[in-house]
């Protein structure tokens, strides 16, 4: 009987402590859970703040650039403002820059084209302009393009270029030759007064190479004659007087210009045979005298004035 409380006593011991230790392993897991859990809920509120935090810097960011745009256009409004109160004060200075290169470019350069350019673009920017202090200027503006487009304007390229064709004939003319009845030719003298010291260089070669040229003639009716050995000095005058017409033409110098077409024409005449061929470099020379290369009497004065008038009454 006691044997048997005692067994019964044994297992009731054992089970309880198998109870105990089941109970025990049960706290630990729910405690492991717990701190688990605990553990992913402090990292989800960690993330969260810090999502929160990047979301509150890029918002004062946003709020920053926001605010940086909105004064930038603040900006730029009172640059609109202040342009449109100016307007007329910036199309006065571009009227003014235009003009005077106009003006430089027909008084320093002659280059007429160059000249008509720059009026347009005056008179395009005063195009939708209706401001009545603007009437004279436009007015002065189409007359001066007006005039000067109706200009007979010398082609430079294509004039050099007829001048240099000369140049090229004048080796195929024949000259004049006789071998006895020899006499000594007198140089041509010029008025070296009022001339620059190039032309005055130009004129003395020309006067020696003359000097030392020999003329005769068979009877009345015949043409001036030469020594061969004087073809290259003659034929070379010639070629000298186109040169220098041509550098007139570079410089615009209308005097130089006819001056040394005539004295080239006149060469032909005097010392050369008169034949169709001499007489075809004869009628270019002709044709090229008559153009005007220096553009005298071209000016923008309407405009000018009418801009000057304008200059005051805007300082008024």
């Amino acid at each position: 009987m006691t044997a048997v409380v005692k067994e019964k006593v044994f297992k009731g011991r054992k089970r309880g402590t198998l109870a105990l230790l089941l109970s025990l392993i049960a706290l630990g897991a729910s405690g492991y859970l717990y701190y688990l859990a605990n553990h992913i809920v402090h990292n989800a509120e960690a993330r969260f703040d810090l999502i929160e935090e990047t979301a509150r810097a890029n918002m004062a960011n946003q709020n920053a650039e926001l605010a940086s745009l909105n004064q930038s256009l603040e900006n730029l409004d009172h640059q609109v403002v202040s342009l449109s109160a100016n307007s007329t004060g910036v199309i006065n200075h571009e009227l003014n820059e235009l003009v005077s290169l106009a003006n430089q470019s027909l008084i320093i350069y002659n280059d007429v084209p160059a000249t008509l350019k720059l009026l347009k673009y005056a008179q395009n920017l005063l195009a939708n302009d209706n401001n009545a202090i603007y009437v004279e200027l436009k007015s002065s503006l189409t007359a001066d393009i007006d005039a000067l487009s109706h200009l007979d304007l010398v082609d430079p390229t294509i004039t050099a270029s007829k001048l240099n064709s000369i140049l090229t004939d004048i080796d195929a003319l024949q000259l004049v030759v006789k071998n006895n009845d020899v006499v000594t030719g007198t140089p041509m003298m010029y008025d070296q007064s009022s001339l620059p010291k190039w032309k005055i260089f130009l004129y003395n070669i020309k006067s020696t190479l003359l000097g030392l040229v020999k003329i005769s003639k068979v009877s009345k009716n015949d043409g001036l004659r030469l020594l061969p050995q004087q073809e290259v000095i003659v034929r070379q005058n010639v070629k000298l007087d186109i040169l220098n017409a041509r550098m007139a033409l570079l410089l615009h110098d209308e005097t130089n210009w006819n001056y040394s077409l005539n004295d080239a024409a006149s060469s032909i005449t005097n010392y050369f045979i008169i034949n169709p061929q001499s007489m075809n470099v004869i009628n270019e020379i002709d044709e090229l005298n008559k153009q005007d290369v220096a553009t005298v009497g071209a000016n923008i004065n309407n405009t000018l004035k009418a801009l000057n008038q304008l200059n005051d009454l805007n300082q008024k």
